[in-house]
């Protein structure tokens, strides 16, 4: 891959950022050598659209794959999998080589800004649904517009299928195409229906006073009704979305304190208040709340589609409809999800089997959900039920957060593309800090003061700071 040349205040700037926590669901090193050249490539579109290849002699390519621990403990050794599947097929008749690093979520953020200041970056990666918007910005996206018109042309039922909204949506303002959405990420609400069975409830709440009223059955009962990981933005975006609210609005108003939002603060506090919500939640991770709810040391937790639980512990949960907010309506209310999706970087030595590597990776990944465990939701329905089947907990989670009715939504709604200063509002988890504030015994709108001044420093598209 070719070395990536920066100006030194960027990289000061880019090192800064790198040393910030991230706020995502969920290092590696390189063997290739660095050149020293900075020219991009040119991309040849055709090998992609139209299949042209050269033999499967001649010299050996290498195109490197970086994905985040989207799954379980397998997820590691799948890829490995996939990787030699993808390396044993030719791709494009070619001697391509393909090599891959799971890159665990912690201090991810800095991994891969790391090895992009560094010039170490892989060919193709996957992490953070934020991430092909924040290196497009950098300069360093490549075009995969060439894999989406081979898509369009000769199989338009697959690019229907992962349909027109999530393509763009992974597109830049020029139309430019930097990443290839393959998924949905985001949480609901689980519940263990033991739990819930011995103390007595028989009707789903659907709304916040509903789920007042079962966390009180179940503190009653001696089980602790809630456990959330609270260091993560989607705990606030399901409790402010599900209320109508959002973080940004459209004329990039600021919308941390709205009422809608302090509503929720104060209802997360009245749980918290009344010993609804687990001692440790500011410190649990995601596992820890899963564990908790499998084992029924708790009711009810927020997190994303349990393909984290094997089938017998599943048969053991249930789904809960996206809550009603007390300011909502069954029309207001959302769920926040996110796309994510590949990207690949524009330094890469090889170009045009960087694209063909990553068409046919995205192609042929069923693996990662059915050995890998990957915890993400398959945005195609047709690859959806491919992987999960008739699973009756996993088909309940896609219909109630992600086929519903148009209550799903994008984590930066209510705009309708990526806005680059959410990379940012999200690696510096800064939605985080009121709720973390309950969960620690101080002042939430102290929490609300810090985040609304950390995003009055932040900038847009404009470059005009937000207010």
């Amino acid at each position: 891959m070719k070395k990536t040349v920066i100006p030194a205040l960027l990289v000061a700037a880019m090192s800064a950022a790198a040393l910030l926590g991230a706020c995502s669901s969920r290092g590696g090193t390189s063997e290739n050598t660095v050149p020293a050249s900075t020219t991009e490539g040119e991309v040849n579109t055709s090998a992609v659209a139209t299949g042209d290849s050269d033999s499967g002699s001649g010299e050996e390519i290498v195109v490197t794959i970086w994905e985040t621990q989207w799954g379980t403990e397998n997820y590691e050794d799948t890829l490995k999998k996939l990787a030699e599947e993808a390396t044993a097929a030719h791709i494009d008749g070619k001697n391509i080589r393909v090599e891959v690093q799971c890159i665990p979520w912690d201090n991810y953020y800095e991994t891969f800004m790391t090895a992009y200041t560094t010039g170490t970056n892989p060919d193709i990666a996957c992490q953070a649904s934020t991430a092909p918007a924040q290196y497009n910005d950098l300069g360093v996206a490549l075009d995969l517009s060439p894999i989406t018109d081979a898509w369009k042309n000769e199989n338009p039922d697959f690019y229907n299928e992962i349909g027109e909204t999530a393509i763009l949506f992974e597109q830049d303002a020029e139309g430019k195409q930097i990443g290839l959405p393959f998924a949905i990420d985001g949480t609901g609400m689980i519940y263990n229906k033991d739990v819930f069975e011995s103390v007595g409830i028989t009707q789903i709440p659907t709304n916040y006073e509903e789920l007042t009223e079962a966390a009180k059955k179940i503190s009653a009962a001696g089980v602790t009704p809630f456990a959330f990981r609270a260091d993560h933005c989607s705990l606030n975006n399901f409790l402010v979305f599900s209320n109508g609210g959002y973080n940004i609005g459209l004329d990039y108003e600021i919308l941390l304190d709205d009422e809608k939002v302090i509503r929720m603060l104060d209802l997360m506090k009245s749980w918290w208040d009344n010993g609804y919500v687990a001692e440790g939640t500011a410190g649990y991770s995601a596992d820890d709340i899963r564990k908790m709810l499998i084992n029924g040391d708790v009711g009810m937790i927020i997190s994303n589609i349990p393909t984290w639980a094997s089938a017998e512990q599943r048969a053991k949960l249930g789904i809960m409809p996206v809550p009603v907010g007390p300011d909502a309506t069954e029309e207001t209310k959302h769920n926040s999800m996110s796309y994510q999706a590949y990207y690949a970087y524009n330094t890469s030595d090889h170009p045009d089997e960087t694209l063909a590597v990553l068409k046919w990776w995205y192609e042929n990944n069923d693996i990662l959900y059915t050995e890998g465990g990957n915890s993400t939701v398959p945005l195609r329905a047709s690859q959806f039920n491919s992987v999960f089947g008739d699973d009756e907990v996993l088909q309940s989670f896609f219909h109630e957060y992600v086929d519903n009715n148009g209550c799903q939504t994008t984590f930066v709604y209510p705009f309708e593309h990526f806005e680059t200063w959410y990379g940012v509002f999200d690696g510096n988890k800064v939605n985080t800090k009121a709720l973390m504030n309950i969960f620690t015994g101080k002042d939430y709108r102290l929490g609300l003061k810090e985040s609304i001044a950390e995003t009055k420093e932040m900038e847009l598209g404009s470059k005009e700071p937000l207010r």
